[in-house]
């Protein structure tokens, strides 16, 4: 648990270091925009050191009466941190597409990205490190609450915060899902040189090789699904492969859909 949490904090403070500060020192981007885009990250990262040291404290100490339940619990006030944070993320994932675009802060964060700190890692990684940590405390408090008494005077409290940590875990699903979505078009993106992926309310469905049958053979495409076009390559392995095909997706939806009607 200790170390875990040390490494979460060494990431945050990563994301405060060699994204945040200097970014809003660059002057690239609005104020307003840099608060949505780190929204309570300087708060979560005040909280998470706090647990660690609470943790570090405790582990000198084995015979103390205190758990590592007890530490956790500290969480609890912190929470809606967490809840806020994966809102917001969710809200703001239009305006980091528009951001990411811009060539002065694409330049900007790859010049950011050759710092060893950032251990070949993206800001989006970065980002999403206080929603995947909700999970793990789920299962720390899920396994901890297991263990304890049901006559113990702190089994009420780790079972409120579990319910807190359960509630924000379905909203992190969500989050996570759209951002795997998100990372998935951006590795697509990467692999033509002649059409905008990345665009603003596109949804990424699904990819996959077929076989189209030409009049003299047949030949192998890898076909991308998007939520508002179907485009397939020639060159399946090549970076920077141009398209053949672009069409809207509309008429191929029903193709790819179960029969829940989802893709």
């Amino acid at each position: 648990m200790i170390r875990t949490e040390q490494s979460y904090v060494r990431n945050l403070n990563i994301l405060y270091l060699v994204f945040k500060k200097p970014l809003q020192e660059s002057l690239l981007v609005t104020e307003e925009h840099l608060n949505l885009l780190f929204y309570n990250v300087d708060e979560i990262i005040i909280s998470s050191t706090s647990l660690l040291n609470t943790l570090v404290e405790q582990g000198k100490n084995f015979e103390n009466d205190q758990t590592i339940a007890g530490s956790l619990l500290s969480l609890i006030p912190f929470l809606e941190l967490y809840r806020n944070y994966t809102l917001n993320y969710r809200k703001c994932q239009n305006l980091r597409l528009e951001l990411l675009e811009k060539d002065k802060i694409r330049a900007w964060l790859e010049k950011q990205y050759e710092n060893p700190q950032c251990q070949n890692l993206t800001i989006e990684s970065y980002l999403t490190l206080p929603i995947q940590r909700i999970p793990q405390y789920f299962y720390l408090l899920d396994e901890i609450l297991k263990c304890t008494d049901g006559e113990d005077p702190e089994y009420e409290k780790i079972e409120m915060a579990l319910s807190m940590v359960k509630e924000i875990s379905e909203e992190v699903s969500v989050a996570l899902k759209e951002q795997d979505q998100l990372e998935t078009m951006n590795k697509i993106s990467k692999k033509f040189t002649d059409y905008q992926i990345m665009k603003i309310g596109r949804i990424y469905y699904h990819d996959g090789e077929l076989v189209k049958i030409c009049r003299k053979e047949r030949k192998k495409r890898l076909f991308y699904l998007f939520s508002d076009v179907l485009l397939y390559t020639q060159n399946v392995q090549a970076i920077g492969a141009k398209l053949n095909f672009i069409q809207s997706a509309s008429r191929f939806q029903s193709i790819f859909t179960n029969n829940q009607g989802h893709p």
